[in-house]
């Protein structure tokens, strides 16, 4: 079942997780950022008995090429991503609260390189049930993902073909679950539906209220155990 919740059921329980959440950390995700703090805790009360490790927790943010850094942007941002490894909540926590969402000019942003963080330099637990969660609201660089103003429309700069690491994500048996937000299912279809030929199939959700981030996402892992 879905540990301690006796609304969702399965045949199987396990006692071992990995959760990254790679974050749109522009301007607008001020309130979801604030609210992964909120989803971790819900998460451990869920499927853990205490903060003692059965459940670890990432927080991947990225910008965008070129964004703000230094004075205008608290935390260390050297490059556009940001991260803290898999560890206990409360240390990803209090990660989270260095990070201010900050930057972002044209629509696209460094998707790819906040994946590519999170599936290739991350240290998953091959025996845990591992999740990527992935909290959005502009899609990546490159004019197959949008038609509007784009500073890389050849793709990101990065040079990191995404579909590479859809591929690697999926042969790490890494559940992806997107989380859509701030009315952003028209600007993201083209991704959604790019992605989903790479890692095939995998759980969209959209939101326009950050507060329905914890129970959201919930509701998705509990389905999927």
């Amino acid at each position: 079942m879905c540990i301690r919740d006796s609304h969702y059921t399965t045949d199987h329980v396990l006692d071992k997780f990995n959760f990254a959440f790679v974050t749109d950390c522009t301007g607008s995700m001020s309130p979801y950022i604030e609210n992964t703090k909120n989803t971790i805790n819900a998460l451990v009360r869920k499927f853990s008995s205490d903060d003692t490790g059965a459940c670890l927790f990432s927080f991947v943010g990225y910008r965008d090429h070129d964004a703000p850094s230094g004075a205008n942007a608290k935390g260390s941002w050297s490059d556009v991503v940001n991260a803290c490894p898999l560890q206990q909540a409360q240390n990803t926590i209090q990660f989270i609260n260095t990070i201010t969402a900050d930057g972002g000019g044209d629509g696209p942003e460094a998707v790819v390189d906040g994946l590519n963080y999170a599936v290739n330099n991350l240290t998953w637990d091959s025996s845990s049930k591992k999740y990527l969660i992935h909290i959005l609201d502009a899609p990546p660089h490159g004019k197959e993902f949008s038609h509007g103003y784009d500073d890389y429309p050849r793709g990101c700069p990065c040079g990191i073909p995404y579909a590479d690491v859809l591929t690697r994500m999926k042969e790490q048996d890494i559940t992806y679950i997107v989380i859509r937000c701030n009315n952003s299912v028209d600007s993201l279809r083209q991704m959604i539906s790019i992605y989903n030929k790479h890692y095939g199939d995998f759980n969209t959700v959209s939101l326009n209220d950050a507060k329905q981030l914890e129970f959201k996402t919930l509701e998705i892992i509990c389905k999927d155990i």
